[in-house]
């Protein structure tokens, strides 16, 4: 069976990993997935998406 979270921090990110023991694999938008899962390279059940994470769309030196 397969979840899809949709957090909207980077803490609620975190609890959700954190409940799935490494049963998870993290989207930013990408199609790569798609094709992992297609091919049964990857069997995770849980999906969280990081794409609407504003923390996460930049990085600050």
């Amino acid at each position: 069976m397969e979840y899809y979270h949709i957090p909207s921090s980077v803490e609620e990110t975190l609890s959700i990993a954190d409940n799935y023991s490494g049963n998870y694999t993290y989207f930013a938008g990408g199609t790569d997935i798609q094709i992992y899962r297609k091919q049964k390279l990857d069997t995770h059940d849980h999906i969280i998406d990081l794409s609407r994470l504003d923390e996460l769309k930049s990085i600050t030196v």
